[in-house]
């Protein structure tokens, strides 16, 4: 039972419904405009000392080509960023796939 002024049955019932555990909502698919400096940050430093294609070194600063030209990333990084993409979106689909299976249900629902 609630005593109060300006009290409303279907106030009352949304009031409770935000205390009750909300259904988790499901998570976008990135792509390579939506990853974050830090995503790449993580790409870069897990993939920086994968073998480097030919013609290219890394002196412990940059990644140097044949013609002398420096890159900060791996020359590779597009395909790394794409691998991290493929990977992520393959977990946030199983992720989605469980909240589906998880039934909500309305406190009030008869």
């Amino acid at each position: 039972m609630f005593h109060g002024v300006g009290l409303t049955q279907e106030g009352l019932k949304d009031w409770l419904r935000h205390c009750a555990k909300q259904k988790v909502a499901k998570k976008i698919k990135k792509n390579k405009r939506t990853l974050t400096p830090q995503e790449i940050r993580y790409i870069h430093v897990k993939r920086h000392l994968d073998p480097l294609p030919p013609g290219y070194f890394y002196n412990g600063h940059h990644f140097v080509s044949f013609f002398g030209e420096k890159q900060n990333f791996h020359p590779l990084m597009d395909q790394f960023i794409d691998e991290y993409v493929q990977e992520a979106n393959e977990e946030i689909e199983h992720f989605n796939r469980k909240v589906d299976l998880q039934p909500h249900v309305d406190l009030f629902d008869p």
